[in-house]
């Protein structure tokens, strides 16, 4: 029997995932330019995940020797996987720069305090000896 328009629909859903996936990996990729290449190579397994998806479903769409258990992949799990990505690719995009700073801040605070306890220990061992 051929595959169903709601069979159909939720291989092109698990496309979008992957497509969602990739487009995380491609923030992730600018955010992070140490890590570019591999984070670019994530980004083409998962553009290469969702067109090996949509060139399936042309394959066996009317293959009658081909069947498809919608019941392994519910269509909702998808839809709401797709929107925790794009949730996180949101983020990514908007927190990442500033973890970053926070992160150059954090580091100069914990050496400001490091060199007021050099400052102290050494003040201490001067009046100490002085």
């Amino acid at each position: 029997m051929p595959l169903t328009d709601e069979q159909l629909a939720t291989i092109e859903a698990l496309a979008q995932n992957e497509d969602a996936i990739g487009d995380l990996y491609k923030v992730y990729s600018s955010k992070f330019p140490a890590y570019k290449t591999y984070w670019d190579r994530m980004v083409d397994e998962e553009r290469g995940h969702a067109i090996w998806l949509r060139s399936l479903v042309t394959t066996i769409k009317d293959d009658d020797r081909i069947s498809f258990d919608k019941s392994s992949f519910n269509p909702d799990v998808i839809n709401r996987s797709i929107s925790d990505i794009n949730r996180l690719e949101k983020e990514a995009r908007e927190i990442l720069p500033d973890v970053r700073s926070h992160a150059v801040q954090v580091k100069r605070a914990l050496f400001d305090k490091e060199l007021m306890y050099i400052y102290q220990d050494y003040m201490q061992k001067k009046k100490a000896t002085g």
